[in-house]
């Protein structure tokens, strides 16, 4: 009890101090390791309203005008998920989601460089943090806060690809990098295309310009001008990792039923192209087939696509999926009740 008030102690004075500085970053960053060894040293149980109290705080400042690094405030990210991970409770829940609602303001906030040098870290702990907090927000935020994180993460070709080559390279808290990314493109990417606005670049570097989608573009070809395919994003992601467009979510959704769901024409003739079977594959969240989803998203272009993909689609046969003809068996193999 004594070291746990001792601890309590620390971290009160060190809110304290960051309350009154103006250089928050480096003692954010200090209040963040030590609310960590804390609960490493004298159990969460004993820390527990302590976390609580500074993670609110904490989170309570990043949302203030205050002018936080982006490196500092991954590493809330981090903390929290780690919390949540090895001591789940309604504390750390709160946490996560007030967490997941702050960091799509905060990568907005952020310069180009600051992002480019966060995901290019070397040794990756502050990469692996940002793809940590990334994580947070695709299972605890809304969908408008992953429709702002997908937004920023495309702003920039070399920040996409460091994106990317870190994701791909990166266990996130034990998540494999290709469930990672399988959640990255169906929750942040597909819903997202490389449009003028996108495509343009305001850094005035010209030919040197690396951060562009339009990279390599004459100089005569005019800035709203749309020179690369509305899903080359779409594209790097695949070619990262090839599998993808074949994997099932935990939902057992497929990329396609994102993409005919959410997505421009180009995007699903994309992951169409990656795996053509996925055509024939019913969306086991809605029922209905890729080419049902994209007319309701009244993208007639991929509908008819997806139509014409396979002929059993337009004769009305279309064949089972193979999990369920499996699982049809599995139940015909069992004893009845």
């Amino acid at each position: 009890v004594r070291r746990s008030n001792f601890a309590q102690k620390c971290i009160s004075d060190s809110i304290e101090d960051l309350n009154k500085t103006d250089n928050k970053n480096l003692l954010y960053r200090s209040l963040v390791e030590k609310i960590d060894s804390m609960v490493e040293l004298h159990g969460w149980e004993a820390m527990a309203n302590v976390a609580k109290h500074s993670v609110e705080f904490l989170l309570s400042n990043a949302r203030s005008r205050s002018r936080w690094r982006l490196e500092s405030f991954v590493g809330m990210g981090r903390l929290v998920s780690k919390f949540h991970r090895k001591h789940s409770c309604s504390i750390t829940l709160e946490a996560m989601k007030s967490f997941a609602m702050t960091l799509p303001s905060k990568m907005a906030e952020c310069s180009y460089s600051e992002l480019k040098n966060c995901l290019s870290s070397s040794p990756r702990v502050e990469a692996e943090a940002l793809l940590a907090s990334i994580r947070v927000v695709i299972e605890h935020g809304d969908q408008h806060a992953m429709d702002l994180v997908g937004k920023r993460l495309i702003s920039h070709r070399s920040i996409f690809s460091s994106f990317l080559k870190t994701a791909s390279e990166s266990a996130v808290d034990s998540i494999e990098p290709q469930t990672f990314l399988l959640d990255v493109l169906n929750k942040l990417l597909v819903q997202h295309s490389i449009d003028a606005e996108v495509a343009a670049c305001a850094c005035h570097r010209g030919s040197s310009c690396e951060c562009s989608w339009n990279v390599g573009a004459s100089d005569n070809v005019s800035e709203d001008t749309i020179i690369v395919s509305p899903s080359l994003h779409i594209k790097l992601t695949l070619d990262t990792s090839p599998d993808l467009a074949h994997l099932k979510d935990r939902d057992g959704r497929l990329p396609l039923h994102y993409a005919a769901a959410r997505s421009v024409y180009e995007t699903v003739a994309c992951i169409l192209e990656a795996n053509p079977k996925a055509a024939v594959i019913h969306d086991p969240v809605t029922g209905l087939y890729p080419f049902m989803l994209a007319g309701s998203n009244e993208n007639t272009a991929a509908a008819f696509e997806l139509l014409l993909s396979d002929p059993n689609l337009v004769l009305g046969e279309i064949p089972a999926d193979e999990d369920d003809e499996e699982n049809d068996r599995k139940r015909k193999r069992s004893p009845s009740m």
